[in-house]
């Protein structure tokens, strides 16, 4: 009589085991991997925004005939060459989960509300920024981005309203 081959059930426990660990492996590897590229994705966005904000901010201020801003420095408008109202606004919104900057309703970079704003100094207007990383996560570390822009005219006209 001939022996048969076969698998012992503790084999196949054993091989069904080494096979699951494997593939829990790949699944935890491959969702890390999509985790990593997501978040890099949103912050390489973020940084976009925040260049694209710094410089439409710059070249508005450095262009215009009037820049008003609210006495708790959350809003500025500014009035263009030629323009008789003051026409582009900007405005600190606070929002669940994350605080923005918009402007004329649209949403330009996320921000954390307290320490952002908007302040005129000697020479032009201050803009602080307190960046986070994204929209969705809460109790985020901002880091802070701060600069000066200087109108090109002197004859420009700062003030503050409530």
């Amino acid at each position: 009589m001939k022996k048969k081959r076969c698998f012992t059930i503790v084999e196949v426990l054993i091989a069904s085991s080494i096979l699951l660990v494997v593939i829990t492996a790949g699944i935890s590897l491959l969702l890390l991997i999509n985790t990593l590229l997501f978040d890099s994705q949103i912050e390489s966005s973020n940084r976009m925004s925040l260049n694209d904000t710094t410089f439409y901010l710059t070249r508005e201020i450095q262009s215009a005939e009037g820049v008003v801003i609210s006495s708790d420095g959350k809003d500025m408008k500014i009035k263009q060459r030629g323009s008789e109202d003051y026409s582009l606004t900007y405005t600190i919104t606070e929002n669940y989960p994350v605080d923005y900057l918009d402007f004329k309703d649209k949403r330009l970079i996320d921000i954390e509300y307290d320490g952002s704003g908007f302040s005129f100094s000697d020479k032009g207007i201050v803009i602080t920024l307190q960046i986070v990383k994204n929209n969705i996560e809460l109790n985020q570390m901002p880091q802070e981005v701060c600069f000066e822009v200087t109108p090109r005219s002197d004859s420009v006209v700062m003030e503050i309203y409530d």
